[in-house]
């Protein structure tokens, strides 16, 4: 027996007769068992919405539509790539018409009243080269899974022979895409931790750190269980203190989420390194390091802290634009402002930072230390992404507006983009499994992280892990309520980590998980 899945398709009908509508629908539907879905579109305006919406695999237009016609229809979905297959339907026997519909990219041309057996045909034609797009597609799919799981397999053994200098740099080069030298900007991170840590919390750390940087990085990482090294490398040319503020803020951004999780421990940075042979250098200078007086470690290009001196540390050379005085009140002006919900005016307050090349830096972080006094747990990640470089001031206050108006006015689901939307659902479905990440969904959307990232903040006003954390906790409380026990509870809503789980739940609900069940049991009683 044939268990191969047969290929589906969606199909959408541009029509505004509704008698031709319904035998048209009605043919299709009874030829074509494989047709999932068809959707009616009775106006251009419609039409155009509906297509970017659901984007259909094959849309049968009728030429004489309301609002817009449907030639204007193809023109608009052929200038922003649309992918199905088009086919004109229309009472008009044209040359003129049919050679312009072939220039937007339709395949068929169907005259009223449509015969069966031409529209079976041109249907049969646009199924097969979906087919043979979506096979394609599989493939090459699944050679860049087996590539990245190769690159990925070949990570540990590539990163224990980079620590030893053992790794010639066209290998990282060819394989990962980091730059040759001149132009690598590249730096190893060290966490140890004062405790082992087993496999489970292994792979969250690696899940963490590579939703977190990887929008910003390249990353190779070694985590095993009280050491872990990773190697960073950003995807575009930066000043090298540029790159400093990015660790400090996007490393502030993975204590945050390990610190309750994993156990105590410190962070080790070297400088950012131009060649490879000057990374080595820098990476042998760790053991010996360890091996001198910890008052000389200040000497030593690396820099070694704990999470809270790291937290503390300051990543950017100070000026001498305002004293120590003058910077505490800055700092305590842009927090009042934040508190007014005022965010162009937080932006102000470092202008003159911002305006010179020299302070630029500075003025960032001064604005960034100023957040997390404001706020403990906003996401810096979030804005490192949002600045622009070349346009400092400009991205920052249209961060900071952003954010408060996210605060003032949360959106509603009818104002999320298509993208976000499926991928809420997608997170609502599969809320349950473990490996559901920002990485594995951009890259299931067809977009990039980084991309993903900053629209679903932008749209949502929370980050990833925030929402789907939300999701399971709320599913959790469903769970707990049915009389199910907190442990399955925590593997149904994707908890493997018990301990993880009734953390989450305990910061979510201000109450820990039994403290929940007796207030239900007294409250059903």
């Amino acid at each position: 027996m044939n268990t191969e899945k047969k290929n589906m398709y969606r199909v959408m009908i541009v029509e505004d007769e509704p008698l031709e509508c319904i035998v048209l629908e009605e043919i299709l539907k009874t030829q074509y068992a494989e047709i999932e879905k068809i959707d009616i579109a009775a106006n251009g305006i419609d039409a155009l919405k509906m297509a970017q919406e659901y984007m259909p695999d094959i849309l049968l237009v009728d030429i004489n539509v309301p609002v817009i016609s449907g030639l204007e229809v193809i023109k608009q979905l052929h200038k922003h790539q649309f992918e199905g297959e088009i086919l004109i339907v229309t009472a008009y026997d044209s040359f003129q018409y049919a050679k312009e519909a072939m220039r937007y990219g339709a395949v068929g041309y169907l005259l009223k009243p449509i015969q069966d057996q031409e529209l079976y045909e041109y249907m049969e034609q646009c199924m097969a080269r979906i087919d043979k797009r979506r096979g394609k597609i599989r493939l090459e799919e699944q050679l860049s899974q087996g590539i990245a799981s190769l690159c990925s397999y070949a990570q540990s053994y590539l990163m224990h022979d980079f620590l030893k200098g053992n790794v010639p740099e066209s290998a990282l080069s060819y394989a990962y895409g980091y730059q040759t030298d001149g132009e690598l900007q590249c730096r190893m991170i060290k966490i140890q931790f004062e405790e082992e840590i087993d496999v489970e919390k292994q792979n969250r750390l690696i899940q963490i750190t590579e939703e977190i940087l990887s929008p910003v990085f390249r990353m190779l990482s070694l985590v095993e269980e009280k050491t872990s090294y990773f190697l960073l490398q950003p995807f575009f040319k930066q000043k090298k203190e540029y790159l400093d503020l990015c660790t400090w803020a996007l490393g502030v951004s993975v204590e945050k989420q390990i610190l309750d999780e994993f156990p105590k421990g410190k962070i080790t940075l070297t400088k950012v390194c131009s060649s490879y042979e000057e990374l080595q250098r820098e990476i042998a200078q760790w053991t010996q390091t360890e091996k001198k007086d910890k008052t000389k470690q200040e000497n030593e290009q690396c820099i070694e802290k704990t999470w809270q001196e790291f937290f503390l540390w300051c990543p950017v050379q100070k000026s001498n634009l305002f004293n120590a005085h003058e910077k505490k009140m800055r700092g305590q002006k842009a927090i009042q402002r934040m508190r007014e919900g005022n965010g162009s005016r937080v932006v102000r307050i470092y202008k003159s930072y911002l305006e010179s090349e020299q302070t630029m830096c500075e003025g960032i972080y001064l604005l960034m230390k100023a957040l997390l006094q404001y706020d403990r747990e906003c996401d810096l990640a979030d804005l490192v992404m949002a600045v622009d470089t070349e346009h400092v001031e400009e991205s920052l206050e249209s961060w900071f507006l952003e954010k408060f108006q996210r605060e003032e006015n949360n959106k509603n689901e009818k104002d999320l983009s298509p993208v976000i939307r499926t991928a809420l659902a997608m997170m609502q479905e599969e809320y349950d499994s473990p490996n559901l990440s920002q990485a594995e969904l951009s890259e299931r959307l067809g977009l990039s992280q980084a991309y993903f990232c900053r629209l679903f903040k932008k749209e949502t006003g929370k980050n990833f892990v925030a929402v789907l954390t939300e999701i399971r906790m709320n599913h959790a409380k469903e769970l707990l309520e049915s009389g199910i026990a907190p442990e399955q509870a925590a593997v149904q809503c994707g908890y493997p980590n018990k301990k993880y789980f009734y953390d989450s739940f305990r910061q979510r609900f201000g109450m820990t998980v039994l403290q929940y069940q007796k207030t239900k049991r007294g409250t059903q009683e």
